[in-house]
């Protein structure tokens, strides 16, 4: 018995001493990390450092380093193309599961986009325009910034300024090219449902829960969204469901000024029938920042639900419903009003209420390989009032858009042409004893766009519309863009084109009036026209070492002639306190605005920098005299910087310098900062953020007054908004994304 476990003993003592001699197995298993998916890379060398000791990975990422001896060793991991990663392991025994390693690649993947306000659905590089797209990965960063409504990604998009127009009532107006709102044009989806009476407010009721991307094109874009996009079109994409990826999204915020944001996005396709859902809720808490007793944060409460249904009707027939609509209640004025208290001293009050109810129809047919015809109709219901301590504004606006459109494609040839009908009315529900304000306006277009791309990176587009309105009679909008493709690493697009505006009473100095004395525009009014232009410089230079930059600039020129303007006059026989009326001509002069937009851009590793310049010389003439256009900073800055650690963690700060700008009374103000951090973490299932805006608390308050007597508080007058009103605020919340929960997953076994 003893010699036989003598025996045995000398047995597994030689094969413990055999295996030591020829090592360990140590398994990895490599990837590269794609935001919650793990993509495995083949041909990736292992080796340790100092050692013969080498392995390639699989086409599943699966690598094995045999005969590894006793002890500690760095291990590096290598592939053209990617950065070098090196684990460290002290091995003591075989691995009998796969180590996971992660390595990064030396250049950004970058994104296909497909810009759809085209309508060619062509990639973003092979547009002759200049389009700016904030895409679905800064789309997902940004509806947690501000959950409440889109300023915060367009306010980050180069030559957009987002500027406060009410200082208690908390509404806000979007500008391209320092021009003022009503010459851009906005779209959801392609459907022009915001202009009008609904300018003023309707836009800050968005919220970016729902949005897939944002596309900004810069310049005169009238041949086929019409007139209005004189400075550029604003198109908001919504998202689409996707077979096998359904989402489900719930979100809250909360802020420290203890206003709350909930909402809950749905999206499913399955075969032949999709559908989204979005819904969204914002309780607000007014807030007086300075302590004069007037808010710069109206009470607000919101109802936001958008419910569309998606159908493929065999190969050839695709049919989308949709529908919007939103309640919103915001007050403003005198914060012991609205807290309830009986002050007889501050008893000012602005009650905005607001009923939007939008339908949308979009009907295509694939006629063949090579054409297609879109049916599209949208209409936009808005009821507005407004109630102020001694007046009420009530009013009614119907506007619709019906289109057939036929897009042919044939190799390096693109036709679209088509016909549309407008129309936009306009009821004063409240007869106001100054005049009748109401108005309806008909119009009927045909429109033609051709693209012809030519060899050698060279691309041009022409394109022409014809509106005939019953009212003012027929605009001829003619367009031509080029774009030449030097190389991959220099671009240039040159482009111009006509546009007009229809006189109504919704313009800014109306807005601020609260449309109090505002007379009805006269029948012999002429639209305002434009002419204009952008040259656009981009240069992506070629990747160093993992170092992604690129350089861009945007020369813009638009002149609007016979503008509408603003003229005030007494009322006679005036028995009130406010005996002014507001009256809109037009005028004899013009409004010119030019600047150029340079910005540069850094990627490396995760860190991205941004920053961009915007030069704007805006200016107004009328009787000879030319000045400068009033609450347009001629000088603008953006510094963005960004971090992000295998897209689980993302941290940002953003930084906005604006110089002094020109007030109505010619006195200049002080020049501007604004500062906010964003942080975001990225779990399976929820995304934490945490957020803080304007952290240096600049606020027009320290530097004036922003409400005087006229003669007591019971009547205030307040001044021009042209800094930040409220000081800093802090909001922190998280987003469920449930979409992939219970989903089962291709995986690769481990062994």
């Amino acid at each position: 018995m003893k010699k036989l476990l003598l025996v045995f003993f000398v047995a597994f003592t030689i094969c413990e001493v055999a295996k030591a001699q020829s090592g360990f197995t140590q398994k990895f298993k490599v990837f590269i990390q794609e935001e919650d998916e793990e993509e495995p890379l083949q041909d990736v060398v292992a080796n340790i450092v100092g050692t013969n000791i080498s392995s390639v990975s699989d086409s599943s990422g699966k690598v094995i380093l045999s005969n590894v001896p006793q002890g500690n060793y760095v291990i590096e991991f290598s592939l053209i193309g990617y950065f070098k990663k090196k684990v460290k392991r002290n091995v003591v025994k075989s691995d009998s599961t796969f180590v996971k390693v992660y390595i990064e690649p030396k250049e950004e993947a970058l994104e296909t986009i497909t810009v759809v306000t085209s309508r060619t659905n062509t990639r973003i590089e092979m547009n002759p325009i200049a389009i700016d797209v904030v895409n679905n990965e800064e789309m997902t960063e940004r509806s947690v910034d501000k959950p409440s409504s889109i300023s915060h990604a367009l306010k980050e998009q180069q030559g957009v300024q987002v500027q406060r127009t009410s200082a208690t009532s908390g509404t806000f107006n979007i500008r391209l090219q320092g021009l003022n709102g009503k010459y851009s044009q906005f779209l959801k989806d392609g459907f022009s449902t915001f202009g009008g009476l609904s300018s003023g407010i309707g836009i800050a009721q968005i919220p970016p829960l729902d949005l897939q991307q944002i596309e900004i094109i810069k310049g005169p874009a009238s041949t086929l969204y019409g007139g209005d996009a004189i400075a550029g079109v604003v198109n908001l994409i919504s998202k689409k469901p996707v077979e096998n990826n359904p989402e489900r999204d719930i979100l809250l915020n909360i802020e420290s000024t203890r206003s709350v944001d909930a909402g809950v996005f749905l999206s499913e396709k399955i075969k032949w029938f999709g559908f989204t859902l979005t819904s969204m809720y914002r309780n607000q808490k007014e807030r007086d920042w300075n302590n004069d007793n007037f808010v710069e944060y109206p009470k607000l409460q919101r109802i936001y639900a958008a419910p569309k249904m998606f159908f493929d009707i065999g190969e050839k027939v695709k049919i989308t419903l949709g529908g919007q609509y939103t309640y919103e209640t915001r007050l403003g004025g005198a914060l012991p009003y609205i807290k309830g208290l009986n002050d007889s001293t501050y008893s000012y009050f602005e009650q905005n209420t607001t009923h939007q109810a939008i339908s949308n129809f979009l009907l295509e047919y694939k006629v063949n390989s090579e054409g297609k015809i879109t049916i599209r109709n949208a209409v936009n219901y808005f009821n507005r009032s407004i109630e102020l301590p001694n007046y009420k504004f009530h009013g009614i606006q119907i506007a619709s858009i019906s289109e057939i459109n036929y897009t042919y494609t044939h190799k390096n040839h693109t036709l679209i042409t088509g016909i549309d009908a407008r129309t936009d009315a306009f009821q004063d529900k409240i007869k106001d004893t100054v005049s009748n304000r109401n108005y309806a306006y008909q119009t009927i277009g045909f429109f033609a766009q051709y693209t012809l791309n030519l060899k050698r990176g060279t691309t041009i587009e022409t394109g022409f519309r014809g509106d005939y309105n019953i009212q003012k009679g027929f605009m001829p909008l003619p367009f031509v863009a080029i774009m030449q493709k030097w190389n991959k690493h220099f671009i240039t697009r040159l482009n111009g084109g006509m546009g007009y505006k229809l006189p109504t009473i919704f313009q800014g100095e109306s807005e601020e009036k609260n449309f109090k004395n505002v007379r009805a525009l006269s029948a012999n009014l002429k639209p305002e026209l434009s002419a204009g232009g952008t040259l656009h410089l981009l240069a992506p230079l070629p990747n160093f070492n993992g170092v992604n930059i690129t350089i861009s600039q945007l020369w813009f020129y638009t002149h609007i002639f016979q503008p509408l303007v603003a003229k005030t006059q007494p009322i006679f026989n005036c028995l009130t306190l406010d005996c002014d009326e507001l009256l809109f001509n037009n005028n004899s002069g013009n409004i010119t605005t030019k600047g150029v937009e340079t910005r540069f851009q850094l990627y490396y590793r995760g860190f991205n920098f941004s920053t961009g310049y915007t030069y704007t010389n805006h200016t107004q003439t009328q009787n000879g005299a030319t000045r400068a256009a009033i609450l347009t900073a001629p000088h603008q800055v953006s510094l963005l910087f960004g971090y992000e650690l295998f897209k689980r963690f993302s941290a940002g700060l953003d930084a906005y310098w604006f110089s002094p700008q020109t007030l109505s009374d010619g006195s200049t103000t002080k020049s501007i900062w604004e500062l906010g951090i964003n942080t975001q973490l990225n779990l399976k299932y929820v995304i934490v953020f945490a957020n803080v805006e304007n952290i240096l608390d600049i606020r027009q308050s320290k530097y004036g007054s922003l409400v005087k007597p006229f003669p007591t508080y019971r009547n205030p007058q307040f001044a021009e908004v042209y800094a930040p009103l409220e000081g800093t605020i802090f909001n922190v919340g998280f987003k469920a994304v449930l979409g992939s929960l219970g989903k089962k997953k291709n995986t690769n076994d481990d062994d």
